[in-house]
């Protein structure tokens, strides 16, 4: 991640259908966020859910629309690994991860510890 210079960004979900909603959804889930109504996005609602001011991941895109350079911002999701994920990493870290695995699978904490201690 890059530092990003100081001044609002405009994020934009438009709801013509239902992947709109569900994009925007999960974008709210991303941040904490869960609701059952969108007035509650809108500050004059009596229970608003407040969003601003918050510290978030963000991804941005440049793109040309009509002729002019365009951010795009989305927010930052963290995606599930698949098992051939998992097994590709366990194959090239797993070696690592044995020394603090003992018997029956229970975790030697200890050794996490005497780790930690030397930062």
């Amino acid at each position: 991640m890059q530092p990003c210079p100081q001044y609002e960004r405009t994020y934009r979900q438009y709801l013509a259908n239902d992947t709109g909603v569900k994009i925007l959804t999960g974008d709210l889930q991303a941040l904490g966020v869960t609701v059952s109504r969108l007035s509650r996005l809108e500050l004059t609602d009596p229970d608003p859910v407040r969003i601003v001011g918050r510290h978030i991941d963000v991804l941005c895109e440049l793109e040309v629309y009509q002729g002019k350079t365009r951010e795009r911002w989305r927010v930052a999701r963290r995606k599930k690994l698949s098992l051939g994920d998992v097994r590709a990493l366990d194959g090239r870290f797993g070696g690592l991860l044995s020394a603090t695995e003992s018997p029956g699978g229970a975790i030697d904490h200890s050794v996490q510890r005497s780790r930690d201690t030397s930062l």
